[in-house]
């Protein structure tokens, strides 16, 4: 974060079996969790003031859910295509906990790469807008070597198991509808690659849900996907974040329409190289 200045202090957050946290030595990974992990995190690194909170994807998701059970803990929010999930019907939940009980009787495990340039080669096919110099260099935050000579995704496998828990989303949105911060909502224009995908989870359903927030602002960045949005070094997110606020803390847009002013002032920016090209994000 070189371009943070003297007077912002940026804080990234590895989830508990993500990056460099440790792994969690049990069978799942519960939300509830990730709640209490950020929130011991605020309480240490600000006990008595609310915090601006960027999240992406399922990081997106906490910081939502959070932000509505801890209003007063943040001040700014910005949810990087954390769209949440399709219903589920409570008919849904004996097939699903099978599910999860059977998936438990068998090892999981994450693919495993014989390089770090296989690393690489693997990110740009995922993400084919990456340079290739930006994909060996995130290969090796990505993944690293193992004692048996191979790349190893630096996350815990015990991730791609089923969660038992229904999503339950009356409840995300009694926590959306009680956010008291501003919210900034950054999204893709490729849709395939999130939950909006789901036959079961249009976007009129979720543009129902956005509207529970009471202050919301909206970006859209073209050609730009789920992924992608964590692994850019074209986006500045330290930038795209002061520049959505005035000094006061209101928004500087008004037109949530997509284009909006803001958005092509931001382009402007960058394709001027005024917005450098140093990446934040939170963690997935």
């Amino acid at each position: 974060m070189t371009n943070a200045g003297p007077e912002r202090d940026v804080i990234a957050l590895d989830w508990r079996g993500f990056g460099a946290s440790q792994a969690a030595s049990s069978d799942s990974y519960w939300f509830y969790d990730y709640y209490a992990d950020l929130d011991a995190v605020i309480d240490r690194i600000s006990p008595d003031a609310p915090i601006d909170l960027l999240g992406h994807s399922m990081g997106g998701n906490i910081a939502m859910i959070y932000a509505g059970t801890c209003p007063q803990r943040i001040r700014r929010l910005v949810n990087v295509e954390g769209f949440g999930l399709a219903r589920t019907e409570p008919a849904e939940a004996p097939a699903r906990l099978a599910k999860w009980l059977a998936e438990l009787k068998a090892p999981v495990s994450i693919r495993t790469f014989a390089s770090q340039r296989e690393v690489a080669a693997h990110l740009m096919k995922r993400s084919p807008h990456m340079d290739e110099g930006f994909a060996i260099w995130l290969a090796a935050r990505w993944a690293q070597a193992g004692a048996d000579g191979r790349w190893h995704v630096m996350a815990d496998a015990v991730h791609k198991r089923t969660n038992p828990i229904l999503y339950r989303c009356d409840e995300v949105l009694a926590a959306w509808e009680n956010i008291e911060a501003e919210v900034l909502w950054v999204e893709g224009d490729k849709v395939a690659q999130t939950p909006l995908a789901n036959e079961r989870y249009s976007r009129e359903e979720f543009e129902s849900r956005l509207g529970k927030i009471k202050a919301l602002e909206r970006v859209r960045i073209n050609e730009c996907g789920h992924t992608w949005f964590i692994w850019s070094s074209q986006i500045n997110w330290l930038r795209l974040w002061s520049a959505s606020w005035r000094p006061d803390y209101g928004f500087a847009n008004t037109d949530a329409s997509p284009p909006s002013r803001f958005v092509r002032r931001i382009a402007a920016r960058v394709k001027a190289g005024t917005i450098d090209s140093a990446p934040f994000c939170s963690k997935r």
